[in-house]
């Protein structure tokens, strides 16, 4: 563009010095030049004709679109400009003395056409049409014969829409050319329409995969899982329907479709075929009488004969779910196919067996062994004893078992044992090895950090030799496990609680150590009591108060017997007890057995020695 408008400028310049070259004595004659350019847009236009008036002057443009006058008497002048595909120009000068310029921009010439022609809708012609065309949104409306007509539209492509009422809209497009073209319109009348709409069911039961069919038209649809179908778009009339199911007799109907929604349920009549189904019931060479057999769905149920068997006769085919129960069996669950004619389906049933438990304690002398391997035979059993040296084996089928109990130090251990239904308790005494080079006896110790009868959770418990160390939980409590036996320097500290200092000889088995802490800023209460024991406590059941028995103690004698606390450990192993209340009941075994309750501490640390 910079370079066309250059060349423009270069040549006007060109023609200029022309004119200025040809005026000779300008003041004198009075004359002037007139010179220009013609162009459309960025085209230079070659061959204008350009005529001035009044006079006979004519010039052509060059190929640049230059022309040029010379000597023109100082005047107006009217300007006539003409192209071939172009529009005239027409425009005015005033010629001064000396250089004159005038530029000229021609408009090409638009090729036009018409366009006419028929909107109709079989032999039906439609008057009162819209015909729209764009680009340029024209609009014309069909007279009473259904014709319209277009004139003056420039050349070029177009679409073209067509509405009228009662008709679908009809698009389309056409190019336009110079002259006549012609564009018919074909409208399609709208089909006043309805739905049908409904369930096919028989009885109760909604059938899916019904096949349903409407004629005229050859419309079908599938009935979905819940028995219902849908037609939309139904031109309105007379339709017969056809239903077909698997399993069902045929079903034939008619339906007037009117517009909007129409409905229509169907019920279907099924087609019956049945079985029987026959069996036995056993358990292995037993045949099994009394046996209740039953069949979902239907409800069917029946009793089998003292020589075990069972008939069911008329049975719909299909699937069953059959469950049979007997007294002093398992439940046994089936499922059977049911086809025309006889079926048959035997039962094994498994004999409930009869179960109970084996409970105890693995010791040696009064160390409670913890980590020892319990294992019985028949079956595989084995279970590892708890920190209170107690095991537990449940669901054991009654009979005889062969013990087996084996820890590290001491001698293995062997016995037998009849489990009956229940209950059932093994104590196991083991020998600890003599020899040489035996591992280092061990023991645990537990205990509760609290202040008054606040649990301190979070404390810091620490023993020395050893580095070991321990945080208190939630409840307080505390637990190092695998100690060397011996003496050891116990320090607690937690936060907003003075530092507490005391000593402890761990021994063989389960030891004990509670620690009262003094808030931060109190005097005068003594640090160190030993195992939780206060002086002046009650010897026997205490008096005032009402006194609250620990619940270990089943025969309420004020007692923990060595069969009490372990049962209250087996109970605690099986998540029913509590642990600080088991490690409490072992304590005051340990120590003695007798206790007392004191109500001052919080449970478990209320229950303590006798003295």
């Amino acid at each position: 563009m910079k370079m066309q408008t250059s060349v423009i400028r270069i040549t006007l310049l060109v023609g200029i010095l022309f004119s200025l070259a040809a005026v000779t004595d300008f003041a004198e004659a009075q004359t002037g030049s007139l010179s220009g350019v013609v162009r459309s847009g960025t085209t230079l236009v070659n061959k204008a004709q350009v005529r001035l008036s009044p006079g006979t002057r004519t010039e052509t443009s060059n190929f640049l679109g230059v022309f040029s006058f010379s000597d023109l008497p100082v005047g107006e002048y009217t300007i006539r400009v003409t192209a071939s595909g172009y529009q005239t120009w027409n425009g005015s000068k005033t010629i001064i003395g000396g250089i004159n310029v005038q530029d000229v921009e021609l408009t090409p010439l638009v090729a036009t056409g018409s366009l006419t022609g028929v909107v109709r809708s079989g032999a039906t012609l439609v008057g009162g049409a819209l015909v729209s065309l764009s680009p340029g949104n024209l609009k014309e409306m069909t007279n009473m014969v259904g014709t319209f007509s277009f004139s003056d539209l420039p050349a070029g492509d177009y679409a073209i829409t067509v509405t009228a009422d009662g008709y679908e809209p009809w698009s389309g497009s056409k190019t336009i050319v110079s002259g006549t073209n012609l564009q018919d319109v074909e409208l399609t009348p709208l089909v006043e329409t309805g739905s049908l709409t409904g369930a096919v069911r028989s009885g109760a039961t909604l059938i899916s995969g019904a096949l349903v069919a409407l004629s005229p038209g050859g419309y079908e649809a599938t009935t979905s899982i819940a028995g219902t179908f849908n037609f939309t778009d139904l031109p309105v009339g007379d339709y017969s329907i056809t239903v077909t199911a698997d399993g069902y007799e045929p079903w034939n109907g008619s339906k007037t479709i009117v517009s909007g929604i129409n409905l229509q349920d169907v019920e279907l009549t099924a087609i019956v075929e049945t079985g029987s189904l026959t069996g036995t019931v056993r358990s292995g060479a037993t045949l099994i009488s009394g046996a209740v057999v039953s069949l979902s769905p239907g409800g069917y149920e029946t009793t089998t004969s003292f020589a075990g068997t069972f008939n069911f006769t008329d049975l719909p085919i299909g699937d069953y779910a059959i469950t049979v129960t007997a007294a002093g069996y398992e439940p046994w669950n089936g499922s059977k196919t049911i086809i025309g004619g006889i079926n048959l389906q035997d039962v094994e049933l498994t004999a409930i067996v009869e179960t109970g438990s084996l409970s105890g304690v693995v010791r040696s002398g009064a160390t409670l062994i913890s980590g020892a391997l319990v294992a019985l035979s028949p079956g595989g059993y084995e279970a590892i004893t708890s920190i209170a040296g107690t095991f537990n084996f449940a669901d054991l089928p009654v009979g005889d078992y062969a013990i087996t109990v084996t820890a590290a130090g001491y001698q293995p251990w062997s016995g037998s044992k009849t489990v009956a239904s229940g209950i059932n308790v093994q104590d196991v005494e083991l020998t600890a090895v003599s020899n040489e080079g035996e591992t280092p006896e061990t023991g645990s110790l537990s205990g509760v950090v609290r202040s008054g009868l606040t649990f301190v959770s979070g404390a810091v418990v620490s023993l020395s030799p050893g580095g070991y160390e321990a945080t208190t939980s939630i409840a307080g409590t505390f637990n190092f496990a695998d100690l060397p036996v011996g003496d050891y320097a116990i320090t607690v500290t937690a936060a907003g609680y003075e530092p507490w200092s005391g000593s402890k000889t761990v021994g063989s088995g389960i030891n004990l150590q509670d620690v009262e802490l003094t808030p931060a800023g109190k005097e005068g209460e003594s640090e160190g009591e030993s195992e939780g024991e206060l002086e002046g406590e009650p010897e026997g059941e205490p008096e005032g108060e009402e006194a609250i028995l620990h619940p270990a103690d089943l025969n309420d004698d004020w007692r923990i017997v060595l069969s009490e606390a372990i049962a209250y450990l087996s109970g605690w192993q099986q998540g029913s007890n509590p642990l600080g209340y088991a490690i409490r009941a072992a304590y005051l075994w340990q120590n003695g057995e007798l206790y007392a309750y004191d109500p001052a501490n919080a449970a478990p640390m209320c229950w303590v020695l006798a003295q």
